[in-house]
């Protein structure tokens, strides 16, 4: 918990105490005293604090900021009485990395997780094919937005709540693939939003900053290692990248274990794309060269696998 006090007329009885030792990716609780002659009028943060949310009581108010990055800070103003305002900078210290990937500890499944994981990732971005949820936002329906969406529902829980969230019809699913989606187990170690050292942010877009969002190429830089540029050593749930130049564009799509499925991307705006779901030996047969996952191909970049899922 960080304390703020304070005396009437803007003097600081003392600076900000931290009593721990803040971690990107951990929660910040900021509490500040109510005062008879003085109010907060605007609370305003930056850098790698972002705030989650706040309560509000007689006894004093608090803010729940999520960590993001290694630096932040927090700006108070103050009215009443006397008018002021506070400013205030941190630095935290970057999650726990022990194989040094850039990737958070905390964050990486182990065991029969990892497998449930790879399942419902694969089963959530193959239905998208058959009928995209509407929870998938449309300007985000491109190719990295296909691995988010699915990414981020394969950590939660799969109740029924989830099923009428989504969309995501489970006896059709049955029917049309012999998959029983009730049948796979959900994630133990933890289930989003409640992702220990990230919250929602469970996206890498920089290094040693997390966030809600990661397009192709901080998927590929951050979120992802390298594998080979071979495709006999893709496992299901890999995801294969590309990079084209003039302009530079990055493209990824995933591997089913037998097939390919990604989102081409809106095309104009008149054109909003839509996804494709290739058997593997259609797809090399068929697609242009300057798209196929071959060594000969300069503009495959390779293999990649989920930093979530650990080390190779």
């Amino acid at each position: 918990m960080l304390y703020l006090l304070y005396q009437a007329g803007g003097v600081t009885r003392h600076p900000p105490v931290i009593e721990s030792s803040y971690v990107i990716g951990e929660k910040l609780i900021l509490k500040l005293p109510r005062l008879k002659y003085e109010r907060l009028h605007n609370i305003s943060h930056s850098g790698g604090l972002e705030l989650e949310n706040r309560i509000l009581n007689l006894e004093g108010d608090k803010y729940i900021f999520r960590i993001t990055a290694e630096k932040g800070s927090i700006s108070l103003d103050f009215d009443g009485l006397y008018r002021y305002s506070k400013s205030y900078e941190f630095i935290f210290k970057p999650w726990q990395d022990e194989d040094k990937d850039g990737y958070p500890d905390s964050m990486v499944l182990h065991g029969e997780d990892k497998e449930n994981f790879i399942n419902w990732f694969l089963n959530i971005a193959i239905y998208q094919f058959l009928n995209p949820s509407p929870k998938w936002p449309s300007n985000q329906r491109d190719c990295a937005g296909l691995i988010r969406f699915a990414f981020k529902e394969a950590l939660k829980k799969h109740d029924e709540n989830w099923y009428q969230y989504t969309g995501i019809d489970p006896e059709l699913w049955y029917e049309k693939t012999g998959v029983d989606l009730k049948r796979i187990p959900d994630i133990q170690a933890y289930n989003y939003p409640d992702v220990p050292g990230a919250g929602t942010h469970i996206f890498l877009s920089d290094e040693s900053k997390l966030s809600t969002f990661a397009n192709a190429y901080t998927l590929l830089k951050y979120n992802t290692r390298f594998v080979s540029r071979d495709l006999e050593d893709a496992q299901p749930g890999d995801v294969l990248f590309f990079q084209h130049s003039n302009p530079v564009t990055f493209h990824s799509m995933i591997f089913t274990g037998d097939g390919l499925i990604y989102h081409t991307g809106p095309d104009s705006a008149n054109d909003p794309g839509k996804i494709k779901l290739w058997k593997v030996e259609d797809y090399l047969r068929l697609m242009p060269v300057q798209w196929l996952p071959i060594q000969e191909n300069t503009y495959f970049l390779g293999v990649y696998r989920f930093k979530i899922l650990g080390s190779l």
